[in-house]
């Protein structure tokens, strides 16, 4: 069982409790391989894990991507295991406790409320481009057709007055 606070690929805190299933493959390697195998054994796995979560964002490891991280978890200490001789097999690490750590709780509570505000703040500002844009297009439609129809009228103003003119010239 290893209990710690690990920062993750996002830079955020996790912090997990992990038991590591495993038999011994080698009696006489787990025996004489190192003056306290547990230790090292244990050492291995907590590197495995650290690595692990480093790669992954913070929510990722509270949802859906807890699985994957006991199974590359078990990976590494398997290979770490073998790299150092112990004579174990590693069957699997157990997650049994992941949460955000309660000295970094309060600032990850602001990063979500942030987050939710943001969120907020653009399906607003979208609802209200969403109203406006139309209203103003419509606006310019309008403004552009009263011109173009005061420019028809003074254009025919002008033939008329120069048709006028030049039968009078006649």
């Amino acid at each position: 069982e290893s209990t710690d606070a690990l920062l993750c690929a996002d830079q955020s805190m996790v912090s997990l409790t992990a038991w590591l299933h495993a038999t011994i493959s080698d009696p006489h390697l787990w025996t004489y391989s190192a003056p306290d195998p547990e230790s090292v054994l244990e050492d291995l796995a907590r590197a495995a894990l650290v690595e692990a979560v480093s790669r992954r964002p913070v929510d990722d490891i509270l949802t859906t991507g807890r699985s994957a991280l006991e199974d590359e978890g078990a990976e590494r200490a398997e290979r770490a295991a073998e790299a150092a001789g112990l004579g174990l097999s590693i069957q699997s690490v157990t997650l049994s406790h992941v949460a955000v750590p309660p000295s970094v709780l309060a600032s990850f509570l602001d990063v979500i409320s942030a987050e939710e505000e943001k969120s907020r703040a653009i399906n607003l500002a979208q609802a209200y481009a969403a109203d406006v844009v139309p209203r103003a297009r419509g606006t310019a439609s309008a403004v552009l057709e009263a011109a173009e129809g005061g420019a028809a009228a003074v254009r025919a103003r002008a033939e008329a007055t120069a048709t006028h003119t030049q039968a009078l010239l006649a």
